[in-house]
């Protein structure tokens, strides 16, 4: 069970890494959530928005994140 995240108003975009070994999720109280696919533990809660973050996008090809948030913010993120 993937937990931590927000999600009581919006609809919240969620995505695989690159590698099918990671989740990653929008929430609504401005973070980018990260889990472990296997084991659903949280790896890493990243700061992305003042709004929800609502629409999370994966680069199919490597680890960077393109997120949206309900405040107009666009944002790629490059972990690591």
């Amino acid at each position: 069970r993937y937990s931590g995240h927000t999600n009581r108003q919006f609809k919240l975009g969620a995505c695989l890494s690159h590698d099918d070994a990671l989740v990653l999720s929008g929430s609504e109280d401005g973070s980018l959530y990260v889990w472990d696919l296997v084991e659903a533990r949280l790896q890493a809660r990243i700061p992305a928005a003042r709004g929800a973050v609502t629409s999370v996008a994966c680069d199919p090809r490597r680890l960077e994140v393109l997120t949206g948030s309900h405040d107009g913010a666009v944002k790629l993120f490059t972990p690591g």
